[in-house]
């Protein structure tokens, strides 16, 4: 009886729900930061020739690229899964974040080429 109360016990983790103890915690508040600079990146690139949309499109490429490995850990279970709604948030405002970088930049640049041709 003891050794079916120990087997049992052994891997308590494997239970339905459970999280193990020992996995990396979610780093959902870093990436979260991370899209935000990007976001600010972009806003500030309006009004300063575009210059910063090149640095928040790498920052929001790191972020995506974070949150996806994230998310492959979290599905292994190797990852704290309780980030996992806000990490898939992040994914997504990454994706947009990269994009909104990469139009401002693109827009700057057609713009001081117009104005260089001139």
């Amino acid at each position: 009886m003891a050794a079916d109360a120990f087997e049992e016990d052994d891997r308590p983790w494997e239970s339905p729900g459970a999280v193990r103890r020992d996995c990396a915690p979610h780093r959902a508040h870093l990436i979260r930061l991370l899209v935000k600079a990007s976001e600010v990146c972009a806003a500030l690139s309006i009004c300063i020739l575009g210059l910063p949309a090149a640095l928040g499109l790498v920052i929001a490429a790191v972020a995506w690229r974070v949150a996806n490995s994230d998310l492959k850990k979290m599905a292994a279970g190797l990852m704290d899964p309780n980030g996992r709604t806000e990490t898939s948030r992040c994914l997504q405002s990454a994706s947009t974040a990269m994009g909104l970088n990469l139009l401002i930049g693109v827009a700057w640049t057609f713009i001081l080429l117009a104005l260089v041709a001139k």
